[in-house]
């Protein structure tokens, strides 16, 4: 993980790869195009020892300007109070088929097959970051209705996920009990 200073901007659009990291992070709401509100209890544990609360996952696409190619990270948790983009080098080899490279003062993302270089980027105060890439909008990339779910959820249904796959007289006795509308 890499510990930041909190005096530094909090919505930085460069994104640094994390060899430590497990998922992709975010600070900005608007990264994530397709977003979903967290409502497990895990935290995210940052190297100074705090524990940030994760809001939202979802998933973004990212380009590079300088040859248009598009790289996905699925489930990238949206996390306010961290100050940097993360990219786990891990996730992103695996839902990219590439591989990282970091030498002295570059950084480089390589195709597995053909080892062709996809993203380059430079050594920015002691971190390895990317600074170039934009982002991918849904309407520019894949039709809007992939964007969506063709099933809906009531919310006895979403209580039900909620409180662990409950049987409906149990949800509904607990959100009448919490006077929460159904």
């Amino acid at each position: 993980m890499i510990t930041t200073s909190a005096t530094q901007s909090s919505l930085d659009d460069t994104w640094y790869p994390d060899t430590g990291a497990k998922n992709h992070f975010t600070n900005d709401l608007s990264n994530l195009m397709i977003k979903t509100p967290y409502i497990g209890l895990e935290k995210v544990v940052v190297g100074n020892g705090n524990c940030l609360s994760i809001h939202n996952t979802g998933t973004y696409k990212l380009k590079n300007p300088s040859n248009n190619i598009a790289f996905t990270l699925n489930k990238l948790l949206h996390v306010p109070d961290v100050t940097k983009n993360l990219l786990s080098v891990a996730k992103f080899d695996k839902e990219n088929s590439c591989f990282f490279e970091f030498h002295f003062t570059d950084c480089f993302v390589k195709s597995q097959g053909s080892r062709k270089l996809l993203l380059q980027g430079k050594l920015k105060d002691g971190l390895y970051a990317f600074e170039n890439l934009q982002i991918v909008h849904p309407n520019n990339d894949f039709p809007i209705s992939a964007l969506y779910s063709s099933t809906t959820c009531n919310s006895l249904q979403i209580w039900h996920f909620r409180l662990g796959h409950c049987a409906n007289k149990i949800v509904k006795h607990v959100l009448n009990q919490c006077n929460i509308n159904k």
